[in-house]
């Protein structure tokens, strides 16, 4: 009988600390999962800001630059005379 009685007192004492251990454990997982909830709304914040700056840059006009005229025809090959052509070889062998 006292066993019993002993085992329910333990009962009656352990229920109350694990609700309490478990209220605590509660409260930390909640502040872990309000930190990072706050973390993912500032990366919308920054997502939203660089969509808005697209938008932005998209609806103003933009100036269409003309492009460079290319030359009609390539440039000439440089011509070289034929005493120019003597003179560097003769340097090369030197």
């Amino acid at each position: 009988m006292e066993l019993i009685v002993v085992i329910l007192a333990g009962c009656v004492l352990a229920i109350p600390v694990m609700a309490i251990v478990a209220l605590v454990r509660t409260g930390k997982l909640r502040d872990s999962l309000d930190e990072r909830f706050e973390e993912q709304m500032d990366k919308i914040r920054d997502l939203e800001a660089q969509v808005s700056g697209l938008r932005r840059d998209l609806c103003q006009p933009q100036r269409i630059q003309e492009p460079v005229a290319a030359p009609a025809s390539p440039p000439a090959p440089e011509v070289r005379r034929t005493d120019e052509i003597g003179r560097a070889s003769c340097r090369e062998r030197v």
